[in-house]
């Protein structure tokens, strides 16, 4: 319904008119029977007014669109021409563009003919010298591998007598380590033989000391059991003179 009224607002504006006015026309009818009470007098006027107030806002709605379809118009006209002038503006930069671009082009053809020419020449030079450096390079390919293998020469040499000196390096360690070895057994050896003799001897002063110990402990008994004797000889001989004492 809006795109009708956008693309044809005057028929689509008489039509409504026409609706409208035979809607006034049925409400007057409407009215004219009604008159006979007055408490509904006032709603049908009431509602025309209303009606027209609609119809003044609804005309006034469609003035304003066509007002605003023609500014958007007249704006999107003066887009387009903005568009057109920069389009034309840019063509004519990418013609200048491309006016630049073919003169670049042609100086970069001439150039390239310059350096071709160029290079003619000095390729023709280089193959009259290509002979002369190619047997440079080659004596000094050669020298540099005569170096090469002297140099290896003095490596294998070197590595050699390294090996050898390795080998005798191990040699000697290794009699070192059975010297150390045998040295170690021997020092075991005589650590525990002087083991054996400290406990030998410890042993036999134990010995001794437990003779002499025992031979205190017999003298000192054979002493008290002289003791003994003397005092029982005593007391013998004590009660023998008591005896004859009370015998007299």
């Amino acid at each position: 319904m809006w795109q009708l009224l956008r693309q044809y607002p005057f028929a689509v504006l008489l039509s409504l008119l026409a609706h409208v006015a035979v809607a006034g026309l049925m409400i007057v009818g409407v009215a004219d029977t009604l008159r006979s009470k007055p408490q509904l007098q006032a709603e049908p006027i009431q509602a025309l007014v209303v009606d027209e107030r609609q119809i003044q806002e609804e005309i006034e709605k469609i003035r304003q669109r066509e007002a605003n379809k023609k500014s958007q118009q007249k704006k999107e006209l003066e887009a387009n021409q903005q568009r057109l002038e920069q389009l034309k503006a840019d063509r004519e930069s990418e013609e200048a563009r491309l006016q630049k671009a073919r003169e670049e082009q042609q100086a970069r053809q001439e150039k390239i003919a310059e350096d071709e020419k160029r290079l003619k020449d000095l390729e023709a030079r280089r193959q009259a010298d290509e002979k002369a450096r190619e047997l440079e390079e080659l004596k000094r390919q050669a020298e540099a591998e005569k170096r090469e293998a002297q140099r290896e020469r003095e490596r294998l040499e070197a590595e050699k007598d390294r090996i050898a000196q390795e080998r005798e390096l191990e040699k000697l360690q290794q009699v070192r380590e059975q010297e150390e070895t045998r040295l170690k057994a021997v020092r075991e050896q005589a650590e525990a033989e002087e083991k054996k003799r400290i406990e030998a001897q410890r042993l036999k002063e134990e010995e001794a000391k437990k003779k002499r110990e025992q031979e205190r402990k017999k003298k000192e008994l054979e002493l008290k059991k002289a003791e003994e004797a003397k005092k029982r000889k005593a007391e013998a001989a004590r009660k023998k003179a008591e005896a004859e004492k009370k015998r007299k």
